[in-house]
């Protein structure tokens, strides 16, 4: 269940929107959700990202043939798990960090966590997506919050024109404290199932692994 919820979210990040999968979750109010709600926002944010997962890919992937994961807690209250073997954790500034998939991809696949504090969620998303181009090609959405269900959350997506290859971006945010969180996908796809398998599976962990505290 968990996988698929990823696989949704990668889905989408593969076949369009890496949080879409999420849409429908809820997640708690303003990022203080409890465990049992954390565990069920982030497997919705989970199945976002495996419905991205290329179809009839093998179940299997690097994400669990590693050891246990590593625990990243953020000074801002929030915490995830991450695959130490094909993760890099980079600290951007006090309030954001990239999780950068280091094993083989097709392009750069990275996700990068934020606390932006004073903007409201479509603030602090579209700051992000007004990089990325025409704007009409962006698909906007809404889900939970990874980690809190009972939160709403603004989805943005962006697929490329002539997929199913080619770079996918996803921007989910939600009200969290005294402004929001807000999680950045970077995915190439690429023409190798069992690669693009893995990296959705452990871009998907840290996704679905996502707790406040």
């Amino acid at each position: 269940m968990r996988k698929r919820l990823l696989s949704k979210v990668f889905a989408g990040f593969v076949a369009f929107g890496l949080v879409l999968g999420m849409a429908g979750c809820g997640g708690s109010g303003s990022g203080g959700s409890s465990a049992a709600s954390s565990k069920a926002g982030s497997a919705a944010a989970s199945s976002a990202v495996s419905s991205a997962a290329p179809a009839g890919s093998s179940a299997a992937s690097s994400a669990a043939e590693n050891a246990e994961p590593e625990e990243f807690k953020h000074p801002d209250g929030w915490s995830t798990r991450y695959y130490k073997k094909n993760v890099q954790v980079n600290k951007i500034d006090d309030h954001s960090t990239s999780f950068v998939y280091t094993g083989e991809c097709a392009g750069t696949c990275m996700l990068t966590v934020s606390y932006v504090k004073g903007k409201k969620p479509e603030e602090a998303a579209s700051a992000i997506t007004k990089g990325w181009g025409d704007a009409s090609k962006i698909k906007k959405s809404e889900g939970s919050l990874p980690g809190a269900m009972e939160t709403k959350s603004v989805y943005f997506e962006l697929a490329p024109d002539n997929g199913p290859a080619g770079l996918y971006q996803t921007v989910i945010a939600g009200e969290y404290k005294e402004g929001s969180m807000v999680f950045e996908l970077t995915y190439h796809r690429g023409n190798d199932e069992a690669m693009d398998m893995a990296v959705n599976d452990t871009l998907a962990e840290i996704l679905n692994s996502t707790m406040y505290y």
